[in-house]
């Protein structure tokens, strides 16, 4: 018996067809989960009332790559603007715990009864919590992270090698 060079492609899925709506939830469910399809298919269930299997929103983010893009573009400021709130709290949090914690070790180095290594272990955890917290706040409100210096003679020897020239005088100015 011959086999065929190709079968024929057997349609997957037994379910019934999904409206607009529901791959619209899918789609969006599979951003706000950054692209976890088991975790978007619990929040469709839970904040529509409807099921739909990972595999298949997987599929529909895989098939819909227009649409996914449009849901990323529409929803991505908002993230990024509930990010940067979420880290501006938490970072305020962790200083407020690393003040807790600077005032009690102050108390105890005063009374000369203190425990310094598990003292100085949270004021540690909570120092770096409260810089982690406060550059993700900078990051997602869109604000600068880091300074860089830059030589503005190296500047102009990368631009000649790029082939543009400066033409003129500067002026100092006092």
């Amino acid at each position: 018996m011959a086999v065929p060079d190709q079968l024929p492609r057997v349609k997957r899925g037994t379910g019934r067809p999904r409206t607009e709506e529901e791959r619209e939830a899918g789609l969006l469910a599979f951003v706000l989960c950054a692209g976890h399809r088991d975790r978007a298919s619990a929040l469709v269930k839970e904040s529509h009332g409807f099921e739909i299997p990972g595999k298949t929103i997987y599929n529909w983010s895989e098939n819909h790559a227009d649409q996914l893009e449009r849901i990323r573009q529409e929803v991505a400021p908002k993230l990024k603007a509930q990010m940067a709130e979420m880290h501006q709290s938490l970072a305020a949090a962790a200083g407020e715990i690393e003040a807790k914690a600077i005032e009690r070790l102050h108390q105890h180095l005063e009374a000369n009864t203190i425990n310094g290594k598990d003292l100085s272990a949270v004021m540690q955890r909570a120092a770096i919590a409260t810089g982690i917290h406060g550059e993700k706040h900078l990051l997602y409100s869109g604000q600068p992270t880091s300074i860089v210096r830059r030589d503005f003679d190296e500047i102009k020897r990368e631009l000649k090698a790029k082939g543009v020239i400066l033409e003129g005088t500067a002026v100092e100015i006092d």
